[in-house]
């Protein structure tokens, strides 16, 4: 007996995880935060409230911008890479069972 190695690619769509909502929320998180931390990058000011601003907040948004660049990485480019690899996986099969069926 044969076995062949199959993808439900439907299955892996509405497997009760939402990868494609998932990733893109992922990515939309990310790119939000990022552009609101650049956007309010000079918020302190000047002065003293600028200073403490820049010594207290600035590197917490290190770290924090660090996390959503992981977050995007792993969890949206992640996802979107599972379905590419899924949508691979089907259009190999369909091709083998064009090629198997005309020969």
């Amino acid at each position: 007996m044969t076995e062949r190695t199959a993808v439900d690619l439907p299955g892996l769509l509405n497997g009760g995880v939402d990868i494609q909502a998932i990733a893109q929320l992922a990515q939309d998180i990310a790119t939000m935060l990022i552009s609101a931390c650049a956007e309010y990058a000079r918020a302190g000011g000047t002065g003293e409230m600028g200073a403490q601003f820049d010594a207290n907040y600035k590197p917490g948004e290190q770290t924090g911008l660090a996390f959503l660049k992981l977050l995007n990485d792993s969890i949206g480019t992640s996802g979107v890479r599972t379905l590419k690899t899924g949508h691979s996986f089907a259009n190999a099969e369909n091709e083998a069972d064009t090629a198997a069926s005309s020969g």
